[in-house]
């Protein structure tokens, strides 16, 4: 008489099932990841550019006159009042702009991180005002107090190169200068990474670098690169070494055609 074998697997066959799974698993998490990552691009270059929208709203409202970098505005909150106009918020851009976002900060000035945030009632007023996710151009756009000088754009026709010229890009802060401080995932301002004053040697950004202003508050949080607005309104995703350029950051350095131009403080 032959025998029946039991239903079942063997230790074999499941070993075999296990090998495949852990394999395609290997295969299939980072195109996951990836794709995830790619999503994320875009819609951080799509928020940026309604950003970047709101900024040349101002503008057609000012008779072409940008909004200022970091000196203060007459900025009200969605109601109309003027709690919120004391500095430094009405120094800072996001409520210079707001108005032209509707107060809709979710996906234009907040996203990823600071847009989570925003949405479980983290963020005041003040807390949009200082950590956008976006940080502006304000030393060379608009005009910055305590900028010492440098000469900036300040209307919409002023710029030399505006397809090159950096306005708003991806951004953080940390906060202290220990291990362990506190970083936020945006900051109001970026500057050029060759004027980040306690950290000016810096060619690459490093996550663990204790300098509040390290390589420029930029932050190449998506596939390791900046995300960025031109002062035409297209957006780019930037490599790291391209923020060294200063005519990328400067209208007087893209004039002279200088990518290693310096700002001379006037005597």
């Amino acid at each position: 008489m032959t025998r029946r074998r039991a239903a079942g697997f063997t230790i074999i066959e499941l070993l075999v099932v296990i090998l495949i799974i852990t394999t395609l698993t290997a295969i299939l998490l980072p195109a996951l990841s990836g794709a995830r990552e790619q999503a994320r691009l875009v819609q951080e270059l799509a928020a940026v550019r309604t950003v970047m929208k709101a900024y040349t709203m101002y503008a057609d409202d000012n008779d072409a006159v940008v909004a200022p970098g970091y000196l203060p505005t007459d900025v009200r909150d969605q109601q109309g009042n003027d709690a919120i106009n004391t500095r430094p918020i009405n120094l800072r851009y996001p409520w210079k702009l707001a108005p032209y976002l509707s107060f809709q900060f979710a996906g234009s000035l907040l996203v990823a991180e600071q847009r989570e945030r925003y949405e479980q009632g983290s963020l005041d007023a003040y807390d949009i005002s200082n950590a956008p996710s976006f940080g502006l151009n304000s030393y060379y756009l608009g005009g910055h107090e305590g900028g010492e000088g440098r000469p900036f754009v300040a209307t919409l026709e002023g710029a030399n190169k505006p397809s090159t010229l950096l306005t708003f890009a991806a951004s953080r802060f940390r906060v202290g200068f220990y291990p362990g401080s506190e970083v936020s995932d945006g900051y109001h301002e970026v500057k050029p990474p060759k004027e980040s004053a306690l950290d000016p040697t810096a060619t690459r950004f490093d996550p663990e670098a204790l300098a509040p202003d390290h390589f420029g508050h930029l932050n190449p949080r998506t596939l390791d690169l900046v995300v960025a607005v031109m002062f035409d309104g297209h957006a780019e995703a930037l490599a790291q070494s391209d923020m060294l350029d200063m005519r990328r950051w400067s209208n007087a350095a893209a004039i002279a055609d200088d990518p290693d131009w310096t700002f001379i403080p006037p005597s």
